[in-house]
């Protein structure tokens, strides 16, 4: 009679297990729809923010104005013009705040779409090359992994492959 050691069998299949991973954002760095994704973003942000700036001088030169002529008003028109400069501070910062809300979520919902995409083909090259394990690598995820181990560049490969195949936009 034969008694294996169950330590012994843990690390047997340890030992086979086969393990990858890949670098997801730098994938998405790396493909034409995630360049695109992050151009068109970066366009929103930057009419946005001209909207924003508008918005800004004209509280400038609100505060200006209120500086120049704080001697010659009485103090309810002093007041007035406070309250207003306060209200539209106010409102400019919540416009901010929303716009920044907005856009993060628009991030985040495009990179899942196209991270979803990528999953796919993580799925296929794992399955082809026989990979029982593939992690996502991030700041807290994979501490350490060998290069060899490291998928990101056929992700890519394969993924401006598919790209080209699907027209390389689909919007």
């Amino acid at each position: 009679v034969f008694l294996a050691d169950p330590g012994m069998a843990s690390t047997a299949s340890a030992e086979d297990l086969k393990i990858g991973y890949v670098d997801l954002r730098r994938a998405l760095d790396n493909t034409e729809k995630g360049q695109q994704a992050k151009q068109k973003l970066q366009q929103e942000i930057r009419s946005k923010q001209k909207k924003l700036n508008k918005k800004k001088q004209k509280i400038k030169e609100l505060k200006k104005e209120l500086q120049s002529q704080s001697m010659a008003l009485s103090q309810k028109a002093k007041r007035k013009k406070q309250k207003q400069l306060r209200k539209r501070m106010a409102r400019l910062q919540r416009m901010y705040m929303k716009l920044q809300h907005k856009l993060t979520k628009k991030e985040a919902s495009k990179t899942k779409e196209l991270f979803d995409e990528m999953r796919g083909v993580v799925e296929k090259i794992a399955e082809e090359k026989g990979y029982d394990l593939v992690l996502e690598k991030g700041e807290t995820t994979v501490l350490y992994g060998e290069d060899a181990i490291d998928l990101t560049d056929e992700l890519i490969e394969r993924y401006k492959e598919k790209e080209d195949d699907d027209g390389g936009d689909d919007e």
